[in-house]
């Protein structure tokens, strides 16, 4: 299956929205919302797709998006983007994964 396939979309918007939690650990009432907190210190319209800055702002947010590279890779294998089960290395996972939010946010 590949990333940008509508059920991938809504898999990944549906994770932005349980992820981004206000200051009494509350979600958003709705994923725009979610997703402009997410971008409040980020201009992820200038942003490239290829560029590591956004990895690294959203793993210094206060959110509960996943860093470990076995949740990553758990919550990549659940969209069904990789049906054939290969392991990829942690650079490259958190990599797609960054990729995969920032798409959904702009």
């Amino acid at each position: 299956m590949k990333t940008n396939t509508k059920a991938v979309r809504n898999l990944v918007r549906k994770h932005i929205h349980e992820s981004v939690l206000n200051g009494k650990s509350e979600k958003y009432p709705d994923i725009e919302t979610a997703c402009r907190e997410v971008r409040k210190g980020f201009d992820v319209y200038r942003a490239s797709y290829r560029d590591s800055k956004f990895s690294s702002y959203l793993y210094a947010l206060p959110f509960n998006f996943l860093f470990t590279c076995s949740d990553i890779n758990s919550f990549l294998n659940g969209l069904g983007i990789n049906p054939t089960g290969r392991e990829f290395s942690c650079e490259k996972s958190s990599e797609l994964y960054a990729l995969l939010i920032l798409k959904e946010i702009k």
